[in-house]
């Protein structure tokens, strides 16, 4: 110890640090204990050893990683954002959390429907001080029927997504999308607002309650806005493209935002993708958002794909997939419409 403290304190002291070599061989003498280690029958020393050794060897990469994810706060309108943001999502983890108390699933109440009623959000049953994330957020789990009380809950959760949606884009005043903020951006993919708001996508709920399809739609927005123009975020959901391959068209908007302009994503398109929204126009009929995604995937920054144009066709002509005509025309010498190469 009397060589490697002074040896540690050289790093605080010096301009030009040093590299830090405490056994003198470059740190082989810890490989080398490790490995030895390893070689007992002592199972639970050999998996100790094993998992040191491997965490060695992974701590530059971890660290890396880390560093990717700092984003510096220059401003004070930055400062507020990342408050505003942290606030907003431990609110909707909390939400998604508790969803069995607010949403109804197969036209039925919530589950946490009792006579004996839980307390609300931000209290704990034994009546002590509110908990910090839910300090001033609360689920009125009054849910004997569906009037303005028990929507608050719907009102909270979708004035929370837009708060999200309006950090990604700036508007004007028309309220339309003039510029897109990549900073926040960012800061909303470091704090891991996209998965909350996949979590949020994935509640059990009746899917005719029109308070759950505002909700769903908002969360839709958000992750749009979320990746557009930016690739990086694009890359991040496309991880979790397989949640948006059912049919509805919501779902065709997202995954269209989230190949939009970006070629090397549409390149790695599958013939699962491309067959789902082939199934979708028969199932669903022509809806513009499914025809919208096969044409994003045929074509990015403004050259053709052919490898996605082939994947298109044979699945337009393995399934024969209608195409619209006007009334009176006859269909039965109708063929898929040849794309431009």
């Amino acid at each position: 110890m009397s060589s490697i403290i002074p040896e540690a304190e050289k790093i605080f002291e010096s301009e030009n640090c040093p590299e830090l070599d405490l056994d003198g061989c470059q740190g082989k003498t810890f490989l080398r204990v490790l490995l030895h280690l390893a070689m007992h029958d002592y199972l639970d020393l050999v998996s100790g050893a094993l998992q040191l050794l491997l965490r060695h060897f992974s701590q530059r990469q971890e660290v890396l990683q880390a560093f990717k994810q700092v984003q510096l706060l220059v401003s004070q309108s930055d400062v507020e954002n990342y408050t505003q943001i942290r606030t907003d999502l431990d609110k909707l983890r909390l939400m998604v959390e508790k969803s069995e108390l607010w949403v109804y699933v197969g036209g039925k109440g919530p589950k946490g429907e009792s006579s004996h009623p839980e307390p609300t959000l931000g209290t704990s049953k034994s009546g002590d001080a509110p908990s910090i994330a839910a300090s001033e957020w609360s689920i009125d789990l009054d849910s004997s029927s569906r009037d303005a009380p028990y929507e608050k809950n719907f009102q909270q959760i979708i004035q929370l997504l837009r708060r999200l949606t309006d950090l990604c884009e700036q508007k004007d005043k028309d309220g339309k999308a003039v510029k897109h903020q990549k900073h926040e951006q960012r800061l909303l993919k470091n704090l891991g607002a996209h998965q909350a708001v996949l979590d949020l996508l994935a509640v059990p709920h009746d899917e005719k309650d029109p308070n759950m399809q505002d909700v769903m739609s908002h969360a839709h927005y958000f992750l749009q806005a979320f990746v557009r123009n930016n690739p990086q975020n694009q890359a991040i959901l496309h991880v979790s493209i397989d949640r948006f391959l059912v049919p509805g068209v919501n779902e065709a908007v997202t995954a269209t935002a989230i190949f939009k302009d970006n070629m090397q994503l549409c390149l790695c398109v599958t013939d699962t993708i491309i067959q789902h929204y082939v199934r979708c126009i028969e199932s669903d009929g022509l809806h513009v958002e499914y025809l919208v995604f096969l044409q994003t995937v045929v074509k990015s920054e403004g050259q053709y794909l052919r490898k996605c144009q082939d994947i298109v066709m044979q699945e337009v002509y393995r399934d024969k997939m209608p195409l619209p005509l006007a009334p009176g025309r006859d269909s039965s010498h109708c063929h898929p419409p040849r794309l431009h190469t």
